[in-house]
């Protein structure tokens, strides 16, 4: 329709976020003839965390994690919590002393009560939202799918099976075949370009919420195959010298937690650190512009405005360098000595137990008086 009202013998399309599954979806269905320049915007089409390993029940807590992601997460604040401020005080208090001193006793207890209490109602839940809801399977990654499907529907095959059916003929015509679909479109002459995001931990929900993420993609499947590190990791200096003897070294990244070179398109694969998935600024809708519509096609090697890494600063996008690389992900706070911690947290304590017990005699001492 498009080609019929431009005159145009081809298009470019742009895929964000879960926009990439239906471009591949689209592959699958009608291939890539009329395909002349492909984006993948931050996709989820290999997966997305809360999809992904919720509905494979892979739900697992983690007190350091956790910690981190309160700090950083710019949806969420302690201080928004409907609550005595003195109580806020206590909770991050005593989530620091738990993260701080690696205590395994809370964090297992949690896990425990996952296990064998909330784990049995999960998939009703999630039938009764998401998981009835076929695109939210596009995001399911292939390693996590028949986990996913046995955890979802285990026991409802026959109630659920037209849903079922469409969900796995995607899976199987399309997600499986992901990188298949689109080395194929590649071969066919679309130039394939992917922006990936990362800088932000995970919701520490997870077994891998440790890993380099954009906040809710593994940086594995959203750039189609790098190689990360963890979040306040960087990759191996084993690894690093690896890649440097198999002449691959340009393709690491300054802040040396990225390894592009294993990327499904290396030279077209780009990275900007510092920013969240959920934020789509303009300047990085410029530069698909620039991509889409560039004379000769863009590669990570064109322009050294825009090389493989760059960071999100300021409402722009910049090259990364050796000096600005540790602004990649966003910055660990300052933790205290497990000493002044543990204090912290006694201090937390106190004042919750006195506010507490100051309003109980109050209340002691009018009641006194009101029957005096």
């Amino acid at each position: 329709m498009i080609c019929e009202a431009t005159g145009s013998e081809q298009v470019n399309l742009m895929g964000r976020c879960e926009g990439a599954s239906l471009i591949l979806a689209y592959l699958a269905s009608y291939g890539s003839d009329r395909i002349s320049r492909m984006m993948l915007y931050t996709p989820t089409s290999e997966e997305y965390m809360l999809a992904s390993q919720t509905f494979a029940g892979k739900i697992e807590f983690s007190f350091p994690e956790i910690s981190t992601w309160v700090d950083h997460n710019r949806y969420f604040s302690l201080d928004s919590l409907p609550i005595d401020s003195n109580l806020i005080e206590l909770l991050d208090a005593t989530l620091r002393l738990a993260a701080e001193s690696r205590l395994g006793l809370s964090q297992a207890a949690l896990n425990r009560m996952y296990n064998r209490i909330f784990k049995s109602i999960l998939p009703d839940i999630l039938l009764a939202s998401y998981a009835t809801m076929p695109a939210t399977w596009s995001m399911v990654s292939d390693e996590d799918f028949e986990t996913a499907m046995s955890f979802v529907f285990g026991g409802k095959e026959a109630q659920y099976a037209g849903l079922i059916e469409r969900i796995r003929t995607y899976h199987d015509t399309a997600g499986v075949v992901s990188d298949a679909l689109l080395t194929e479109a590649a071969e066919n002459g679309v130039h394939i370009g992917v922006i990936t995001k990362y800088g932000y931990p995970a919701m520490p929900l997870f077994e891998e919420s440790a890993l380099l993420t954009d906040g809710s993609c593994l940086i594995r499947y959203s750039s189609f195959g790098a190689t990360a590190s963890t979040y306040d990791g960087t990759l191996s200096d084993s690894y690093i010298v690896s890649r440097w003897e198999a002449g691959k070294s340009a393709y690491i990244s300054p802040d040396k937690k990225i390894d592009a070179s294993t990327c499904l398109f290396p030279d077209t694969t780009w990275f900007v650190g510092g920013i969240d998935h959920d934020n789509f600024p303009w300047c990085i809708d410029l530069f698909v512009e620039g991509f889409m519509l560039s004379q000769e096609p863009m590669t990570v090697h064109s322009d050294g405005n825009r090389p493989q890494f760059m960071l999100y600063e300021n409402g722009e996008i910049v090259p990364m360098t050796a000096e600005n690389a540790d602004r990649s992900t966003v910055s660990e706070p300052k933790q205290a000595s497990s000493g002044s911690v543990f204090l912290r947290f006694l201090r937390s304590l106190g004042n919750v137990l006195r506010n507490y017990l100051r309003s109980f005699f109050s209340d002691l001492i009018d009641r006194v008086k009101g029957t005096a």
